[in-house]
């Protein structure tokens, strides 16, 4: 039988208000730590992608906005990395409240 192997789906959420983006400092994650990026995470098993970008956005910014139905893009993994590999998705939201 053969193994597939496992990807990690990194969900990434543009928070977008009157042309400006919203970013995060990230610190104490051990990745990255000092560098700006956009509220994100990892989508956990049997979450739809609009729930874990809800939940990204609550927990790391204090959103607590029930989006319309994003724009989404698909993210190809970065070669760049050592991570495992991942498959991204980018879902941007045209209003912030909060």
């Amino acid at each position: 039988m053969t193994q597939r192997q496992r990807v990690t789906v990194d969900v990434h959420v543009i928070l977008e208000q009157a042309g400006h983006i919203l970013l995060c400092l990230r610190e104490g994650t051990g990745y990255a730590d000092g560098l700006y990026c956009l509220p994100s995470g990892h989508l956990d098993e049997g979450e739809t992608i609009v729930d874990c970008a809800i939940r990204e956005a609550r927990e790391e910014v204090g959103s607590h906005h029930r989006p319309e139905t994003p724009a989404t893009r698909h993210r190809p993994a970065s070669p760049l990395t050592r991570r495992p590999p991942t498959g991204g998705i980018l879902l941007r939201y045209a209003h912030l409240d909060g």
